[in-house]
């Protein structure tokens, strides 16, 4: 007996997550720390004795983010900015006692897609090495071929050079970066 086809789905508008972005988190403790959550629902933070990377995932309107680490953060729209809350362990989320931080946006610091090449600059590397830190970032400086001739340095999340795909040359289509 035949099924008919199937119905026709339209596919839903891509609207790019609040979430998503560069961000600046100061907790209650005085702790300060940088987080990038990108488009694929993964997560990169470094504060000052820390660094990690996780995945996210939206639960009850509010992004929670599951860090390598054991750490966890659950962080809450309020207007433009994040309330963040933090569990260490994580097994004493979401009842356990947390820290309080609140995270703003980092506007001028952008994430790049594969179709963010309009503005893109020819650079030269001048020096590489992977980070101290536990995270083990890639660190680069570069110097522009055109212009000014600036020196400037870019911090590669750690996952985005350690995968076979990328091991050689990272592209921005698969990482997101910041200049320091």
């Amino acid at each position: 007996m035949p099924f008919g086809k199937p119905p026709t789905l339209s596919a839903p508008r891509f609207r790019r997550p609040r979430f998503v972005g560069r961000w600046t988190v100061t907790f209650a403790n005085g702790v300060v720390e940088k987080c990038d959550v990108h488009a694929d629902w993964t997560a990169c933070e470094s504060e000052p004795k820390r660094s990690a990377v996780g995945k996210a995932e939206i639960k009850d309107n509010a992004l929670v983010i599951m860090f390598a680490d054991d750490w966890i953060e659950r962080w809450t729209a309020v207007d433009k900015r994040m309330v963040v809350e933090h569990w260490f362990p994580a097994a004493a989320y979401p009842a356990g006692a947390r820290v309080l931080g609140i995270a703003d946006s980092e506007k001028e610091q952008v994430l790049l897609t594969d179709k963010d090449t309009a503005d893109n600059i020819e650079v030269r590397l001048v020096a590489a090495k992977v980070s101290d830190s536990r995270a083990l970032n890639l660190v680069a400086k570069l110097v522009p071929l055109k212009g000014e001739q600036k020196e400037f340095t870019v911090r590669f999340p750690a996952h985005s050079h350690t995968t076979p795909l990328v091991s050689a040359i990272p592209t921005p289509a698969i990482l997101a970066f910041f200049v320091q």
